[in-house]
């Protein structure tokens, strides 16, 4: 099969169907009524306020917590000692380091957490600054996690949002704070800080004309990402599947069908030459479909998974085409996932319509 040409994706959602929050007045369909529209203007203000987060959603996750927390007396007794246990330990590391003897605080940090590593932070009073902050960090983990009654994901979403807050006041989020920020400073007489402004200003400026980040557009699809040749072979009302060719003699007879997440591109797989499964299953002599999301617009506000499932891609269509361009003799159809995949499989369709099997069955080993 000759190579085809990449059909791009449409990666820009039309002036015309942005939504209130991104500064344009809300369509209403044919259907709405007047307090309809009405409740659909106040949502779109306050997500635009909150960064698209509902605060009753988030507000129903913290009352969940909160009332079992209440109730729970054992749990309460165990968070008071760990409290009186860590502010014990507090005074004794301020002493020790007042005294002249350096501590680590990073000791106490989480394993993924570097904030305080440098050995500018065993300085005394910034060691002390970091030892509190992780104490009362850990503190809060044990206080938002294991509350009995609390559901799983309440209890994610209470300890997510409490570990975003706590980092906001981190001390090494502050000038006067941070002694690797100081001695930056000292070093070269405050210009760190001059760019650090410009850097904001230039930031800010960018997300109030609605701008993408710095740096973006550096990766243009079909040039710099998603540069596996392909070609369109099925389009729906709210996708587009694309058909890519095995790159060598012999064919094998499976096709593999792989639908990203729904937030996902579809070249979230196929990022570029040195890091693409596409490029990867293609040179094992596959042949790949994988899916394209369209971007919703304001007209696609209503669409909910039942939608995605019959009018995305529905199963009987994606096997009709793929028996159209790959093997129309082999009856079966594989979808691939990422069994340690802990993030967007929630998010992935083929478990509703395909027959699955692991992507490391192909001998790929994840990361995840």
């Amino acid at each position: 099969m000759p190579p085809v040409a990449l059909v791009q994706a449409r990666d820009t959602v039309p002036p015309a169907s942005k939504t209130a929050a991104e500064g344009t007045v809300v369509q209403a369909s044919s259907s709405d009524t007047a307090f309809q529209v009405l409740d659909r203007a106040a949502h779109a203000a306050i997500s635009q306020a909150t960064l698209g987060i509902s605060p009753a959603a988030l507000g129903g996750a913290f009352f969940d917590w909160w009332v079992h927390l209440a109730f729970s007396p054992g749990k309460q007794a165990e968070l008071a000692k760990q409290a009186i246990a860590g502010a014990a330990d507090n005074f004794a590391f301020a002493a020790q380091s007042a005294s002249g003897s350096p501590g680590d605080p990073s000791e106490r940090a989480l394993p993924h957490d570097d904030r305080f590593r440098s050995p500018d932070w065993r300085a005394f009073p910034f060691n002390v600054y970091a030892h509190n902050f992780l104490s009362i960090e850990r503190w809060w983990e044990a206080a938002t996690t294991h509350v009995r009654g609390v559901s799983q994901r309440h209890d994610d979403m209470a300890n997510f949002t409490a570990r975003q807050l706590l980092d906001t006041v981190a001390p090494s989020n502050f000038i006067g704070t941070n002694p690797e920020v100081l001695a930056r400073t000292r070093a070269e007489s405050g210009a760190n800080l001059v760019r650090g402004y410009a850097n904001w200003l230039a930031d800010l400026t960018r997300a109030r004309s609605g701008a993408p980040p710095r740096g973006t557009e550096a990766f243009k699809v079909g040039e710099t990402v998603a540069v596996t040749p392909g070609k369109v072979v099925l389009r729906t009302r709210l996708a587009e599947i694309i058909q890519y060719a095995p790159a060598t003699d012999r064919v094998r007879p499976e096709p593999i069908v792989i639908v990203p997440a729904w937030i996902m591109k579809y070249y979230i797989l196929d990022l570029s030459p040195a890091n693409s499964l596409v490029k990867f299953l293609t040179q094992q002599g596959f042949t790949v479909f994988m899916v394209s999301w369209k971007n919703p617009g304001a007209e696609d506000r209503d669409v909910g998974f039942d939608d995605y499932r019959t009018e995305g891609v529905p199963g009987k269509r994606i096997v009709e085409a793929i028996a159209q361009h790959a093997v129309p003799e082999h009856p079966d159809v594989y979808a691939v996932y990422d069994r340690k995949d802990r993030h967007c499989r929630k998010g992935k369709q083929p478990a509703s319509t395909h027959r699955q099997f692991p992507i490391d069955a192909l001998g790929i080993k994840s990361n995840a």
